[in-house]
């Protein structure tokens, strides 16, 4: 029971990171299709059989390459500004840049700039899911960190499997992206409500933090301490 609201937290964050990843990765792709040379954006979605269905891979290869820079970006950030605020921001702009990129991919902007936004996009949501990888392990104490940690990835699972269903249906791209700033700000939110683990031991969550964790001596945060008879301690992790 005392780690009910820090689960339940952990739970949506998790869901929440695997909808927006995926569901921009789907929606990216939806806007950078095109069919018989016109981009596919204004049919609701629909599939005709009779219409040849083609896609811009040069766009999709260059917002794919801002993996690598939100990871780099990760490296350098995580431990300067902290797990919480990397995340809320990731989480808000990769929302708001989504958003940005369906208006204007309705209203037919220029393809460079709907690129840069889409790299935008991507960079956001993969720094956004690896620093809430790092965050999830590190928050979670010794006793429940393999089970906790498995059951986020396996709730995250549920976001994945939604995600098409609505990003890539019959649904409008304004009304995706504003589906998805309330998934990202939603995510955001439970991200923000987690403790900060950044300068902490590896599963110590001070008393009174958001997490709801009781206060650890150096033994327990640590594990367990194994005596010998020299009176040496040999501590586990």
């Amino acid at each position: 029971p005392k780690w009910r609201r820090l689960t339940c937290l952990l739970w949506s964050l998790w869901i929440g990171m695997a909808f927006s990843y995926y569901g921009t990765i789907i929606a990216v792709t939806r806007i950078f299709r095109y069919k018989n040379g016109d981009n596919d954006n204004d049919d609701g979605g629909k599939d005709n059989d009779n219409d040849a269905v083609s896609f811009d891979y040069s766009a999709l290869l260059i917002s794919s390459l801002a993996e690598i820079v939100g990871t780099m970006l990760v490296i350098s950030l995580v431990d300067r500004v902290g797990r919480i605020p990397t995340q809320v921001c990731s989480y808000g702009i990769g929302g708001s840049s989504l958003l940005i990129l369906c208006l204007f991919s309705a209203f037919d902007m220029n393809r460079a700039l709907l690129v840069v936004v889409a790299f935008i996009c991507r960079v956001c949501e993969m720094a956004g899911s690896c620093v809430t990888w790092i965050s999830t392990a590190e928050i979670l104490p010794t006793e429940i960190r393999s089970t906790g940690h498995s059951a986020a990835n396996a709730f995250a699972r549920i976001g994945g499997f939604c995600a098409p269903f609505l990003i890539d249906g019959d649904i409008s791209l304004i009304k995706i992206g504003v589906l998805m700033l309330i998934i990202h700000l939603t995510t955001a939110f439970c991200a923000y409500k987690l403790p900060e683990t950044k300068d902490r031991n590896l599963g110590e969550v001070l008393n009174g933090e958001e997490g709801g964790a009781e206060n650890l001596d150096d033994s327990d945060s640590t594990g367990y301490t194994d005596s010998h008879d020299d009176g040496t301690s040999l501590v586990l992790i």
